[in-house]
């Protein structure tokens, strides 16, 4: 009888006992920038509100809530733009959403994947993150760059005057300590 509840103690407590210091670790400073190419040159921009949730290292999973109307191209009237029915239509679709679902270690890189919820699309993401820090620790600033094609998720706008690239180009930051 001793033996069982031995073995039952080690069966139920040693993930906890895994878990307890992976959760130790935390995300903190999401920071989420893009850009993208027009006949008039490239827009670079970023979001002001970004949060992280649900953030469990050890599976490699998190959720990143982004606040579209926190967008800042350091254009006010462009950002105005932005954010009406042409493009992120932030009343109808306040956050985008990215699920991490997987990060799995390579070489020199992670490989990242998940769904972005975007316009009310949701779409798999998959994309090569660089970490650095201690190659041995799991703390450390996660960096990826991913393009995604604005007109899958229904951001159509075009201008006849200043054509729009329908590639964005992404980059996701994330320091974990």
């Amino acid at each position: 009888m001793k033996q069982i509840l031995i073995l039952l103690s080690l069966v139920f407590l040693f993930p906890f006992c895994l878990s307890a210091e992976e959760q130790a670790l935390q995300a903190y400073s999401p920071q989420v920038t893009f850009s993208i190419g027009s006949r008039f040159g490239t827009t670079k921009g970023k979001f002001k509100k970004v949060r992280v949730e649900n953030f469990q290292a050890a599976q490699g999973q998190a959720k990143i809530v982004i606040e579209t109307k926190s967008i800042d191209t350091d254009n006010s009237s462009r950002d105005d733009h932005l954010r009406n029915e042409d493009f992120f239509d932030c009343k109808k679709y306040p956050t985008a959403v990215f699920l991490l679902q997987s990060l799995q270690k390579e070489k020199s890189y992670y490989n990242a994947s998940g769904t972005l919820t975007l316009h009310g699309k949701t779409k798999k993401v998959s994309f090569r993150v660089r970490k650095t820090g201690k190659p041995e620790d799991t703390a450390g600033v996660y960096k990826g760059n991913f393009s995604l094609d604005r007109t899958e998720y229904g951001i159509s706008y075009n201008s006849f005057i200043n054509p729009i690239d329908k590639m964005v180009q992404m980059t996701v930051s994330l320091v974990v300590k």
